[in-house]
C-alpha cells in the first residue's frame, strides 16, 4: 500500500501480477560463475521442497491456517531466465550431453570394428589408439586448466572419426600382409614399409596442413587449429608404436582362422549383442533422459538371453563343419 501510494504506483505490476499469484524477483550474485548460480538454483529448489527452518514464512499467500517455518510454500514454482542461468543451462548440455553423446558414439564405433574385423579383440584393439588419444589431450586440457568451451566440446566428436583411421588402415593391412606371408614375425618388416609410410606421411600432411589455423585472429580457430594436429599427430604415433606391440604379444589369439561368420564365435557374438544393447540404452536414455525405465529392465533380461542364442549359434553344424575343414588345411600345410 505505501508503495502504491507514491508517484509511479503502476510499477509494482511489473513485477507483480494484479492477483499477487505470480512475480519476478531478480537475483543479483557477485559473480558470474556457473558454480554459484547452480547453487543458488540447488538451493530454491531445497526451499520449495523442504522449507527453511531457521528463518520464519514472511509471506503466507492465502494460507487457511498458519504455516510452520519448516514448511515450504504452498504450490510455488520458480521459472529461471537471465544470462547466468542460461550459461548454467549451456555447460549442462555441453559438458553432460557431449559426454553421453560422445558415449554413444563410442559404442557405435566399437561396434562396427567388431562386425568389420569379425572379432571383438580385434575390434578392442582398434580402439586403443583413440581410447590413449582421447584419455591424453583432455587430461591434458585439465591439467593446464584450459576452459572446455565450445570448439574442445564439438572436437571431441570429430576424435572419434579421425583418431581410428589410422588403427584401421594398420590392422586391415596386417591382416592382409599375415594372410599373405603366413605369420606376423614375417609380415611385420613389410607392414612397417609401405602402409607404415603412408600412415606417416599422412600425420605429417594433415597435421601441418591444420596449423596455419594458429594464425588466426579467432581464439576458436586457433584451438581448432591445435586440437585437430594434436588429435592426428598422437592417435598416429600411438598407431605405429602400441598397435604392434601389442599384435607381437596376442599373435595367437588375433590371427587364429576368423573365415567363419560372426554368429560362429560366441564370444565375439556376446560382446557385438551387448555392445549393441548398450548403445539403445545410452541414446535412449540421452535423448529421452528417462532413466531407469522397463526399456532398462527388458535389456537386462536380453542379456542372458543374448548369452545363450549366440552359444547355440557357435555350436551349429554349419560352424563346426567349417572349423573342422579348417584345422584340416593347416594340418595339411604342416
Amino acid at each position: 500500500m505505501q508503495f502504491q501510494s507514491g508517484h509511479r504506483p503502476h510499477d509494482l505490476f511489473h513485477m507483480v501480477t494484479r492477483d499477487y499469484k505470480r512475480c519476478a524477483l531478480w537475483v543479483q550474485l557477485k559473480t558470474g560463475d556457473n558454480r554459484d548460480m547452480a547453487q543458488v538454483v540447488r538451493a530454491v529448489e531445497t526451499f520449495f521442497e523442504y522449507g527453511d527452518e531457521p528463518a520464519p514464512m514472511p509471506i503466507r499467500f492465502q494460507a487457511e491456517a498458519p504455516l510452520d517455518a519448516s514448511e515450504p510454500p504452498p504450490e510455488q514454482h520458480a521459472g529461471w531466465f537471465g544470462l547466468t542461468y542460461i550459461n548454467v543451462v549451456w555447460q549442462d548440455r555441453m559438458v553432460s550431453g557431449m559426454m553421453m553423446s560422445f558415449l554413444g558414439s563410442f559404442l557405435v564405433v566399437f561396434l562396427m570394428m567388431i562386425v568389420l574385423f569379425r572379432s571383438a579383440l580385434w575390434g578392442l584393439l582398434s580402439m586403443i589408439p583413440l581410447t590413449v588419444t582421447i584419455a591424453l589431450i583432455y587430461g591434458m586440457v585439465g591439467f593446464l586448466g584450459i576452459d572446455y568451451d565450445m570448439p574442445i566440446a564439438v572436437l571431441s566428436s570429430l576424435t572419434l572419426g579421425m583418431a581410428v583411421d589410422f588403427a584401421i588402415h594398420f590392422l586391415a593391412r596386417s591382416r592382409q600382409m599375415v594372410a599373405e606371408l603366413g605369420s606376423w614375425d614375417a609380415a611385420a618388416e613389410p607392414v612397417f614399409g609401405e602402409p607404415a609410410r603412408a600412415i606417416t606421411r599422412n600425420i605429417i600432411v594433415i597435421a601441418v596442413g591444420f596449423l596455419p589455423l594458429l594464425a588466426a585472429p579467432l581464439m576458436p580457430y586457433k584451438t581448432v587449429g591445435i586440437f585437430l594436429a594434436t588429435i592426428l599427430l598422437v592417435s598416429g604415433v600411438g598407431t605405429l608404436i602400441i598397435l604392434p606391440a601389442l599384435i607381437s604379444l596376442l599373435r595367437k589369439r588375433l590371427f587364429a582362422d576368423r573365415r567363419h561368420p560372426l554368429a560362429c564365435y560366441c564370444g565375439t557374438c556376446v560382446v557385438a549383442g551387448l555392445t549393441a544393447i548398450a548403445v539403445v540404452v545410452v541414446n535412449v536414455w540421452h535423448y529421452l533422459n528417462v532413466g531407469i525405465t522397463t526399456m532398462t529392465w527388458v535389456s537386462l533380461v536380453l542379456v542372458p538371453v543374448l548369452w545363450g542364442v549366440c552359444c547355440a549359434m557357435s555350436r551349429r553344424q554349419s560352424c563346426a563343419a567349417r572349423a573342422a575343414k579348417a584345422s584340416e588345411k593347416e594340418e595339411s600345410h604342416e
